[in-house]
């Protein structure tokens, strides 16, 4: 197997854990190892593994929770896991399959068996991720097929305008055809900016099936959080014409993202305030450090969202789309918690329909601690 193949061991008897190791690194792979659920859930989260091996029975949290939480956390879900136990009845196997166990193995287990399923879970994996990336690449490559309602809208008005001025340019004053070039300008780049982030969230998905360029993606920094919130804002808010609506209250640190990313991440949620909010009402755009995580709040007082929308946010879906003419919200807002997740956070959302709409994005940050 290659050498950049990592797996995780979880267990917490030292002899079993050393031993499992020695195997795994006799034929080559790269072997990280926690002697708890819990110091092995946040080696995951941190190392993105090939493969997880784990204990059932095991102190801080037992195998059964951190697989629960693996397959809850979206750029670990589909991560092989592999359970061994000397529990071996039948409910115990099941328990573990019910969960998203990719396989159980009985102890005590011949090192040559054990490692036999090792490489053969590895191979059916990558086997799996193979086929999803065959297929995201082959979406990418067709975009024109999965054009959603967004990319018509303004592609609509180009053809359009231009039909009109097309069949008779001398008909028309030269205000006219100011007036109309001005519309086909503004749907093209409006044109241009959805399939920037169509290609954005596409290469998102692509980076979850790929766990190298995760990793790789993951060690990517913003030595200053503020000055792209700050610069970006106020681009966005003078754009609108709304920068007096606009409030900035964030402190400074390095964030766990890269900096493409995080000025996506701040573009689509501060577009979305302005637009899904009135001109004269108040935007705050805060910033905090909370231990190893910075906080970064968007608050408007716009339309709201009903708690089923929120739930149901996904690609390509936008509400109320026959009352308001606004696109895009849908795809942003999945753009986001994709960014979000990819850097081992998260996004959340708080909305009371009709009054506000406050998003809030946790991200990790590096933490400096002063020599004493």
């Amino acid at each position: 197997m290659s050498e950049t193949t990592t797996i995780v061991v979880i267990e917490d008897e030292t002899i079993i854990r050393k031993q499992v190791v020695y195997a795994l690194t006799s034929e080559g792979y790269s072997v990280l190892a926690a002697g708890n659920g819990r110091e092995g859930l946040e080696l995951i989260k941190r190392s993105m593994p090939d493969l997880v091996v784990s204990d059932v029975m095991m102190p801080e949290m037992n195998g059964y929770e951190v697989l629960t939480e693996v397959r809850r956390y979206a750029p670990t879900a589909a991560i092989p896991f592999l359970f061994m136990s000397a529990k071996a009845s039948k409910s115990d196997i099941r328990q573990g399959m019910n969960i998203g166990a990719d396989d159980y193995i009985i102890k005590p287990f011949d090192p040559d068996e054990f490692l036999m399923v090792v490489k053969t879970r590895l191979i059916k994996h990558r086997a799996i991720v193979h086929q999803a990336d065959t297929k995201l690449e082959y979406l990418r490559s067709s975009i024109s097929l999965s054009l959603p309602h967004e990319f018509r809208t303004p592609l609509n008005s180009i053809i359009g305008f231009a039909e009109i001025m097309q069949s008779g340019v001398t008909a028309f004053s030269e205000p006219e055809i100011r007036t109309m070039a001005a519309h086909i300008l503004a749907s093209a780049k409006r044109l241009s900016h959805l399939t920037e982030k169509f290609l954005h969230y596409i290469r998102l998905e692509l980076v979850f099936l790929r766990p190298e360029e995760l990793r790789e993606l993951q060690h990517h920094r913003t030595p200053s959080a503020v000055s792209w919130i700050e610069d970006t804002t106020r681009a966005l808010a003078r754009s609108a014409n709304r920068s007096e609506d606009v409030i900035i209250d964030a402190e400074d640190s390095t964030v766990a993202i890269d900096e493409k990313d995080f000025e996506k991440l701040l573009e689509e949620l501060i577009d979305n305030a302005l637009k899904f909010s009135e001109i004269g009402t108040q935007i705050l755009v805060k910033g905090r450090c909370m231990e190893d995580k910075y906080i970064l709040t968007i608050a408007d007082n716009g339309r709201g969202m009903t708690t089923e929308q929120i739930d149901s946010i996904a690609a390509f879906v936008q509400f109320d789309r026959e009352m308001y003419e606004q696109q895009g919200q849908g795809l942003g807002l999945i753009l986001c918690k994709r960014i979000a997740e990819i850097y081992g956070g998260r996004l959340m959302l708080k909305s009371v329909i009709g009054v506000s709409t406050e998003v809030i994005v946790e991200l990790r940050r590096e933490v400096q601690y002063k020599k004493i």
